[in-house]
């Protein structure tokens, strides 16, 4: 059978030897009650020959029997389903039963060794080849390998209602309604239950193919204990981490060391260890039998390379396309990370390469064909410098920002692709698309002034700012609130992943910009809107409640359908905790429907002649502000609003109703207003319960609190709590506008300096069930410019005074541990 086997099933099969104690334990509580047990002689044939006939009576057939009942609904689902969780069998899999199956299964085999002893004539030797015969057959019947051959069965034709085969079971497994015998199939026939297909199966599997890999990975060994890990090693051991003993392994050390040293004298060649069957993609895993201390040896080393090259000269042979050198075989000393074998067998077939090797070929398969430029971010590792590389190979440009990085690549690209190599200090800026209407704006008030200005395309540009500053608002009292986490609603930490996607969180203000100067550029009437209009608001409230709530809900729904779901909406529902960043982060097929949606309420006015500049403004800033707060990590609608006015329930949705929708995926799809999901029955029962165990909230201790400070003035930027922006690249990253705002970092200084009167929290991690927050001390070091505050004598009683209050704070609240960072520590 070519599938491959999947991990999770390990840990149920590593308590495989569980059924040998359960059976222990019964044989002894046998000997106990059973007086007839310890005067049982070592051997009778008699009883022996009345086992053998009471095993293929009554046992064969209530085992028939009941393994079909097993097979009802009922018992399947409850019991016998735990069993057939493995397609893929292997002798393991044998004895992973329930409880209750275990101890039928124990009374039914009972019956031949229990028997003979009450008749008188039991005998020890009857017994433990009964069992033995158990096991084997078991065993066997649960190979995934045919290994019963043919001419028995044609020296004795009888043998096959007597004995069944891997094939026959495995069949069950994979048929589930046939070939329910215990170890002789002659039931099967008898009840028709026998699949069709059993001996062609059987005689297909027993020619057998020589199957060649796709992928072969040449490891080898690296401690003893190692040895235990093999898939083909101690069954109990090889299904637990590598880290995690067991209390036996003193008892196998001299095992181990006796495989070592067989393993040293007799190992001639690699061998086969793990095969993988990925849809038609097959893969091997090699080993070397050498182990880590081998490699340290310089005498070995030609050894070593003998065994090396022998396997890529196997695979080339074989027809393998890939093989990869994992651990010390790709060793730069052992043999050049595998040049030593390109170069001695330059007609090599079979391609070699390294870990970093697979790596690259990874991301490089990630990156579409069309794609004409990549931007390398931050510092370099050997699989960034190969990409790098292979990108320039293609045509594509490869712009750093890393100076001494740039400069040891361009070392190593070949000379006629450096062209495709760039460094630059900054990112290409996606604002730069409204340099030509600021110019333009710029220019008209210049040349004619305001008085000649329309206001429609004046308000475009103001409007987009204030979105960016409304939305950056949100961003702020969020991560604030979420670091107090005292009204926190999902109580996890962001992961690093979520951070680099929501990075790009202002590129929909920009899309949506473009999307208005072209409104005004193809529609008329938008150019002759006024200022306000009454109607049309009015027209856009009820736009919004009734046909954009209502298309959405279904859109969203729709967007839940696994179709849909894994090719665009998940991109979203990665982020489990949200915050306002997250509200904008889609695939742009779904922006473009959003802007669509959304349009239908700001157009339709304009067409009636009632559309007014400051309407749409409000309903985008509703929109935003809607947006930003049903995706806050924390609950901030106080109770009241909602027992003044009842309906507003209906109306207006809060932070813990989206939250759930995060968390539960299949309830509470409304956009803002929450009725659709009353009427279509969708919402999440526990809405309520959340948002009022939520705004209670509690104030929690973290473990460990870090006591650092503010550094320069553009480490503003980068508290979490900074501008959102900056904030998730590293500190020595510097994005073209940071010029722009060096006031306002200079005003928060300043105000910082006179009014800071206390350390403030900055960030909270939760790993596991330890708490950690990071609270700042709201003073700076300057080192850069001029040396004040922790430079000057005179500032540091009052940096003291913040850091004693921020310790008696902590000791207070119960903190365990407080570190002081940076100058706190001076």
């Amino acid at each position: 059978m070519c599938r491959y086997l999947v991990m999770k099933n390990d840990p149920c099969c590593s308590d495989r030897d569980d059924q040998i104690i359960f059976n222990g334990l019964f044989f002894y509580l046998a000997y106990a009650a059973v007086p007839n047990v310890s005067r049982m002689p070592v051997w009778i044939t008699e009883g022996a020959i009345i086992t053998a006939l009471l095993h293929i009576g009554p046992v064969e057939f209530l085992y028939y029997w009941f393994h079909r009942a097993l097979h009802h609904h009922f018992l399947y689902s409850r019991y016998h389903s735990h069993h057939h969780a493995s397609i893929v069998t292997e002798p393991i899999t044998s004895v992973i039963h329930p409880f209750a199956e275990h101890v039928v299964y124990f009374l039914l085999f009972s019956i031949p060794m229990m028997t003979p002893i009450f008749m008188g004539c039991g005998s020890v030797l009857a017994v433990v080849l009964y069992i033995t015969y158990i096991d084997f057959m078991n065993n066997m019947g649960h190979c995934n390998f045919e290994l019963v051959p043919k001419h028995i069965f044609h020296v004795f034709p009888a043998l096959k209602y007597l004995m069944y085969t891997p094939s026959f079971h495995s069949l069950h497994h994979t048929q589930f309604r046939t070939n329910y015998s215990l170890f002789m199939p002659f039931y099967d026939y008898i009840y028709n239950t026998m699949d069709s297909s059993t001996d062609e199966l059987y005689e297909r599997t027993l020619k057998g193919t020589e199957e060649t890999p796709d992928l072969v990975h040449l490891t080898h060994m690296t401690n003893l204990r190692s040895t235990y890990h093999l898939r083909v090693g101690i069954a109990s051991i090889a299904s637990r981490p590598s880290e995690s003993p067991v209390w036996y392994m003193w008892m196998i050390w001299p095992v181990a060391w006796l495989s070592m040293v067989l393993a040293w004298v007799y190992g001639s060649s690699a061998f086969v260890i793990e095969s993988l069957t990925l849809k038609k993609f097959k893969m091997q895993t090699w080993a070397i039998p050498r182990y880590n201390f081998h490699y340290g040896l310089i005498w070995q080393r030609e050894s070593i390379n003998s065994l090396i090259e022998k396997a890529i000269l196997d695979a080339d042979g074989r027809g393998v396309r890939v093989l990869s050198l994992g651990l010390l075989n790709q060793a730069k000393q052992l043999n050049g990370s595998g040049e030593l074998f390109t170069q001695k067998y330059p007609k090599l077939r079979v391609r070699l390469v390294d870990g970093s090797g697979l790596a690259t070929a990874v991301v490089l398969k990630s990156i579409p064909l069309y794609t004409k430029q990549v931007f390398l971010f931050g510092s370099s590792s050997k699989v960034a410098h190969a990409t790098a590389t292979a990108l320039c190979k293609r045509g594509v440009q490869v712009i750093m920002n890393q100076k001494n990085e740039y400069d040891m690549l361009k070392l190593r690209v070949l000379e006629s692709s450096t062209a495709y190599l760039k460094f630059s200090s900054d990112e290409i800026p996606q604002y730069l698309v409204f340099a030509p209407v600021a110019l333009q704006t710029a220019y008209r008030v210049v040349t004619k002034g305001w008085g000649d200005m329309n206001l429609a395309y004046a308000a475009i540009l103001p409007a987009l700012l204030l979105r960016m500053l409304h939305n950056q608002i949100w961003i702020s009292l969020s991560r604030h609130q979420t670091a107090r986490r005292k009204h926190i609603i999902v109580d996890r930490s962001l992961e690093f992943e979520q951070v680099d996607r929501e990075r790009s969180w202002d590129d929909q203000i920009i899309l949506s910009g473009l999307y208005f100067y072209l409104a005004y550029a193809a529609i008329p009437s938008v150019r002759l809107m006024p200022m306000w209009e009454t109607k049309g608001a009015i027209i856009m409230a009820l736009l919004h409640a009734g046909p954009v709530e209502f298309l959405y809900y279904w859109f969203h729904r729709a967007l839940h359908h696994h179709f849909l779901y894994s090719r665009y909406h998940s991109h979203h529902h990665a982020s489990i905790v949200t915050e306002p960043i997250t509200s904008v982060i889609h695939p742009f097929a779904e922006m473009l429907v959003y802007f669509l949606l959304f349009l239908i309420p700001m157009l339709i006015p304009i067409l009636m002649g009632y559309g007014s500049i400051l309407g749409i403004v409000l309903y985008v800033a509703y929109i935003d502000f809607m947006n930003n707060m049903g995706h806050c990590n924390f609950e901030l609608l106080p109770k009241w609003i909602f027992q003044v006015f009842p309906p507003l329930k209906y109306l207006m949705y809060t932070p813990s109703y989206h939250s759930l929708h995060h968390t539960q995926f299949r309830t509470n799809y409304s956009l803002f207003m929450p009725f659709y999901d009353y009427i279509y029955n969708t919402m999440d029962k526990s809405t309520d319960e959340l948002y009022e165990r939520t705004l209670i909230g509690t104030e929690e201790t973290p473990d460990v609190v870090h006591l650092t400070h503010m550094t320069t003035l553009q480490s503003t930027y980068h508290l979490r709590v900074g501008i959102a922006s900056i904030a998730s690249r590293p500190s020595d990253n510097p994005v073209w506008y940071v010029w722009m705002i060096w006031p306002m970092a200079w005003l928060s200084m300043v105000l910082a300096w006179i009014y800071g009167s206390s350390a403030f929290v900055v960030e909270s991690l939760k790993l596991k069930k330890f708490k950690m927050q990071t609270w700042v001390i709201p003073r700076y070091n300057f080192q850069d410019f001029l040396h004040v505050q922790y430079g000057l004598i005179r500032e540091r009683e009052s940096i003291n005074r913040l850091i004693e209050k921020a310790i008696l704070d902590a000791d207070v609240r119960g903190v365990k541990v407080l570190s002081l960072g940076l100058l706190n520590q001076a």
